[in-house]
């Protein structure tokens, strides 16, 4: 082992250490995220600042979005280095070409990506369908995970505890300050299906 990584080149043993630290790094979002369903509360408390959801505070202005898919968050970004790194040495392996190693990881990787944002997005769906009431929201308290603009300049996204589920839904304040991600909330009002929040 030690006299492969010997024999790349620095290009390929810093593509390998970035691989490995990226792995890392998806299999502790992974137990986080077990631990955080399978939690008795049902909340991803110690999760939400590690992107427990499509959308994070690197998304926060949309900076990537295709056909409604936000793909740069933080989840993305380590799945995208992990898939990229991995499948670009395999592909040196096989080919001997930089280049060619490159351009197909890079397709390999993004792909992955979109297949990935694709599925979350409709897992999160169903998670919102039912017969959830908006209205039973209020006076819950959750956790912001895209942050929330001051004085109802803009919407963001939280997480708030409704009927014994989980779920995610775009929020407002009227507060003079911008509620970071990972501030705990709670709902005041619900205004055209847009909870109402304030920082607690």
């Amino acid at each position: 082992m030690i006299g492969w990584f010997n024999d790349l080149d620095v290009f390929y043993q810093i593509v390998f250490v970035l691989g490995c630290a990226s792995s890392v790094v998806m299999f502790i979002q992974l137990i986080l995220l077990i631990i955080g369903i399978d939690g008795a509360d049902g909340s991803f408390d110690g999760f939400d600042g590690m992107d427990g959801s499509i959308d994070d505070v690197i998304n926060d202005g949309g900076l990537i979005d295709i056909f409604g898919l936000r793909l740069l968050t933080v989840r993305n970004i380590f799945i995208f280095l992990s898939m990229f790194c991995w499948s670009s040495l395999i592909i040196y392996e096989w080919s001997s070409s930089y280049p060619l190693s490159i351009i197909i990881a890079f397709l390999f990787a993004t792909i992955i990506v979109l297949i990935v944002t694709y599925v979350m997005m409709q897992a999160m769906k169903l998670q919102n369908e039912g017969n959830i009431k908006l209205e039973n929201s209020i006076g819950k308290k959750g956790i912001v995970y895209l942050t929330i603009p001051a004085n109802k300049s803009g919407t963001g996204k939280v997480n708030v505890l409704v009927q014994e589920r989980l779920c995610e839904f775009e929020a407002y304040t009227t507060e003079s300050e911008s509620i970071p991600t990972g501030s705990e909330i709670e709902v005041v009002d619900v205004l055209n299906n847009i909870l109402i929040v304030r920082k607690v």
